[in-house]
């Protein structure tokens, strides 16, 4: 019988080798940094609920020779995050090419690396896409096509105007802009900067003393930008479902055989929920374009 179109010659034992070769793939970022409560999920359900609770009244002197003092009603708000998004990949294997891959390990687990990295790189992709959302209200924009560390000053000085701790932020950037900062000499120059110079060490972990991310998974905007984004922890929440088989781990991993065919299909999952719990814990930095 003649073959319709498809082509197995890439899964014929007399020309594989044990050595698999693969695209390379970028780090996942966000989701280390960020608030986790996927422990409060883990027996099921899809919505929780996170109390926010204020500063508190401030302080009013006492009459001393009453003591008498004024109580305040609590008024304090909730945040609720919702598992509303589920993603997956499929891939299709005949029966036939099943049996000639079977006893190829090598490529079995590349294959599922790379479904369940794709579904993980959604996932990461939306945490950072919520950073830079319109939620977070503080933002340093210029017309200035190149970033600079002046930027990173001025957006360091809003975060200290709202008490936001520095010791438990990152800086979220694409590589263009990482090494757009490169080029400036406060940064690099260690008789400026006081510390190795990151020229010679072939880049800097941190600038200003805040840690660096360094990824590609960071979207678009609407008009095509880039925002690069200094973000505490507390800024955003997230919970990955419970769905039978998938965990804090990552993404869950099945094969399905099919009752339509002679194939089966291996399938990626991943359920997932995400929040802004603090508009005003970070900053982000407009009107800066990858080169890409």
């Amino acid at each position: 019988m003649a073959d319709r179109g498809s082509s197995y010659r890439v899964f014929r034992p007399e020309e594989w080798s044990d050595y698999v070769r693969v695209f390379f793939r970028t780090k996942l970022a966000a989701a280390p940094h960020f608030m986790d409560f996927s422990d409060d999920v883990s027996g099921g359900g899809e919505m929780i609920t996170i109390p926010h609770v204020a500063e508190g009244p401030t302080p009013t002197a006492l009459t001393t020779t009453t003591g008498v003092i004024t109580e305040n009603v609590i008024s304090d708000t909730r945040t609720q995050l919702t598992i509303n998004s589920w993603v997956a990949n499929a891939m299709r294997f005949t029966d036939y090419q099943m049996a000639q891959i079977a006893a190829k390990y090598n490529l079995q687990a590349e294959y599922a690396k790379m479904m369940a990295y794709g579904v993980s790189k959604n996932f990461d992709t939306c945490l950072i896409q919520t950073v830079q959302s319109g939620l977070i209200t503080r933002a340093v924009t210029s017309s200035i096509t190149a970033i600079s560390a002046t930027n990173i000053r001025d957006a360091l000085q809003i975060i200290d105007s709202y008490s936001v701790p520095q010791a438990d932020c990152i800086m979220i950037t694409h590589p263009k802009h990482y090494w757009s900062l490169m080029r400036n000499q406060q940064l690099y120059n260690a008789s400026v900067y006081g510390r190795g110079a990151p020229l010679a060490e072939g880049g800097m972990d941190r600038i200003f003393g805040i840690p660096v991310i360094i990824t590609t998974n960071i979207p678009d905007t609407s008009t095509g930008l880039k925002p690069v984004s200094i973000i505490h922890k507390r800024a955003v929440a997230y919970a990955v479902g419970a769905i039978p088989g998938m965990g804090k781990s990552g993404p869950r991993l099945q094969y399905k055989s099919s009752s339509e065919g002679l194939y089966h299909k291996l399938i990626a999952d991943l359920m997932f929920g995400v929040k802004i719990l603090d508009s005003t814990a970070g900053c982000k930095i407009n009107k800066y374009t990858a080169n890409a």
